[in-house]
């Protein structure tokens, strides 16, 4: 959530996972769409295992139940509460959420562990992690 230029969606599928994520940023995820189609053609990420979308990820459209690992980039969102609420109820048991940067912590989660941490060139941030409670 909050893709940004697609690095960690990437990453991830260059490392075996299957990755989606979601920018609001039209210019970001435009970006980011075009660089991994050149990333697919190179063969640098297999073909389906990654994909970026424009929009909103606390919009209906976007179920966040599927998925073993959230990795949220705290940029800032002005829907705070709502994108908690979002998580507590729709992350499964066993998902962990990452949060990278991260500007207030998630009450309403279980709260794993938190270190300095650089990620891909990025000034150092707040790392958290979290599980449902």
């Amino acid at each position: 959530m909050g893709s940004g230029d697609g690095r960690v969606v990437y990453l991830t599928a260059t490392l075996g996972g299957e990755a989606f994520g979601v920018e609001h940023s039209i210019g970001l995820a435009d970006g980011s769409i075009n660089a991994g189609k050149i990333l697919e053609d190179s063969k640098t990420v297999p073909v389906g295992k990654a994909k970026v979308v424009q929009g909103d990820f606390l919009s209906d459209d976007v179920d966040l139940g599927g998925y073993d690992i959230i990795f949220f980039f705290d940029g800032g969102t002005v829907e705070r509460r709502r994108l908690e609420a979002k998580l507590v109820e729709q992350m499964r048991e066993d998902a962990i959420l990452v949060c990278y940067h991260q500007k207030q912590p998630f009450t309403s989660l279980k709260y794993l562990r938190k270190k300095p941490a650089r990620l891909f060139g990025q000034e150092e941030g707040k790392t958290a992690i979290y599980v449902r409670k």
